[in-house]
């Protein structure tokens, strides 16, 4: 049976924190555990920019702080890759300074 492909890095991160273990060990634990590395793909581009688009003015010249409540609120979106849906789209945002986020969906478009 084969071994977990991350068993080496595992491994070595253990022993570098001072515990003795085999690597064998190791990746009998990973295996019983369900425990893979992720594999990392090549970068999906989602969006082409037009490089005859106007980009659109920064209003907040950078500066991420509000001074009271409700003067500035952030939002973002990303893509999830996902093994049988393709990508969901993830969507949040909030007030700054404030912890807690106000709002977000996840969903196909």
């Amino acid at each position: 049976m084969e071994r977990p492909a991350f068993t080496p890095r595992i491994h070595a991160a253990l022993v570098a924190a001072g515990m003795r273990c085999g690597r064998k060990r190791v990746a009998r634990l990973m295996r019983h555990a369900g425990l893979v590395g992720c594999h990392r793909r090549r970068p999906f581009h989602t969006t082409q920019r037009d490089p005859q688009a106007e980009p659109a003015p920064d209003l907040v010249q950078r500066q991420f702080v509000a001074t009271q409540p409700n003067q500035l609120w952030i939002a973002d979106i990303t893509y999830v890759p996902t093994r049988y849906e393709g990508f969901l789209y993830l969507v949040s945002g909030g007030r700054a300074g404030c912890v807690q986020p106000a709002g977000g969906r996840l969903g196909k478009e």
